[in-house]
């Protein structure tokens, strides 16, 4: 014999525990819903802010970061060793405009305090020659300015 609630004396009762259960999984879903949105739209404000901060990092380096970058254009290359614990490097590495290259997963190998350092993609995104003191077609003038003003730590063998 199976369970008829239409002869149940409860049935007012039943409908009303479902109703209410209905009402409660409704407004916490909303809830969880507003949750998300919040979240959502204030990731994304974190994300533009960052990338503000970021670009505005690029556009404003100081003479001895713009010498450091421009390091890798004058070699050409796009990994370069440098001693880590040089102030400009240092302070390259943190602002994230540059990355120490790491060779087997997390670990990385040194040369003293020599390290294989790249720019970061998002900083070669956004940086042009203008933004580290280069021209596409440089006076003699201003690659002999170049050629002075270059970090301390490179060997004379790349100072052409």
């Amino acid at each position: 014999m199976a369970f008829d609630y239409r002869s149940c004396k409860y049935k007012r009762g039943i409908w009303k525990i479902y109703w209410l259960n209905v009402y409660n999984l409704n407004r916490f879903s909303s809830n969880n819903f507003l949750i998300w949105v919040q979240k959502y739209f204030s990731n994304k404000i974190k994300v533009f802010s960052y990338k503000r901060e970021y670009s505005e990092n690029i556009k404003t380096l100081d003479p001895q970061e713009k010498a450091v970058i421009r390091e890798f254009f004058i070699r050409g290359q796009s990994s370069i060793e440098m001693p880590i614990d040089d102030p400009v490097v240092n302070g390259l590495i943190s602002k994230n405009i540059l990355k120490i290259n790491k060779q087997f997963g997390n670990s990385f190998i040194m040369n003293g305090m020599n390290a294989s350092v790249s720019l970061m993609k998002r900083a070669e995104k956004l940086l042009k020659l203008s933004d580290i003191d280069l021209n596409e077609n440089p006076s003699e003038d201003e690659v002999e300015s170049i050629k002075n003003n270059r970090p301390s730590w490179t060997d004379p063998w790349h100072r052409r």
